[in-house]
């Protein structure tokens, strides 16, 4: 027992990046963490004992920090680098460091093969449209808003469309805002919801949450 793999869960984010997780296995001689995309295995990363999710909770963050940079109207992965030292790259900035280390672990010689390797299965998942729509949909969006005064925050999943949606146009950073009302009543109430609504790019509707 005591050389059996022991797999545990590092972090699931909410909303969003649900999609994105960090599993790890250890072992008395290595640290292993994927970073997987709705679900499936991206990379696997090697990492001294002690240092178990360190490089995949880093992979994780820069993959935020890239499609929140926005404005952004694709996800193109490229590779760089060569047999001994590579980078995966998403539209141009790097996501992760490949080492000759990490090449041996998974059975290839050189790092710029194993980079190429994670790049075509990190590009397949990405060109899946219901990923593209579900990563882009906020990529562009206002992180917060302040309206009248209050601070409200964008949420990860886009509301579903009952029917509900009003506004009188009223625009804050340029972009109209919309809430939910029985009455079809379209002047912003007073005071304002708690949850008001903007239109991403794929028409859904995207809310903020008053903090």
């Amino acid at each position: 027992m005591a050389n059996q793999p022991i797999r545990r869960a590092i972090a699931i984010a909410a909303g969003l990046w649900g999609a994105f997780a960090l599993a790890s296995m250890d072992t008395a001689a290595i640290a292993q963490t994927e970073f997987r995309l709705l679900g499936e295995p991206v990379l696997t990363l090697r990492n001294p004992a002690g240092e178990t999710a360190t490089r995949a909770e880093l992979v994780e963050q820069r993959f935020k920090a890239i499609v929140e940079s926005g404005p952004i109207d694709d996800l193109e992965v490229s590779t760089r680098g060569n047999a001994e030292a590579a980078q995966l790259l998403l539209n141009g900035a790097v996501l992760v460091d490949v080492t000759l280390e990490d090449a041996a672990a998974n059975a290839t010689g050189k790092a710029i093969a194993l980079a190429e390797v994670w790049a075509e299965r990190l590009q397949t998942i990405l060109d899946r449209p219901e990923v593209r729509q579900q990563i882009l949909a906020t990529a562009n969006m206002p992180a917060q808003l302040v309206v009248g005064g209050r601070r409200y925050v964008r949420q990860s999943e886009p509301a579903p469309d009952l029917g509900r949606f009003v506004t009188d146009g009223t625009r804050v950073q340029n972009r109209v805002i919309f809430w939910m009302s029985s009455t079809r009543e379209r002047r912003l109430p007073q005071p304002i919801p708690s949850e008001i609504y903007l239109l991403d790019g794929f028409r859904q509707f995207i809310p903020y949450r008053a903090s």
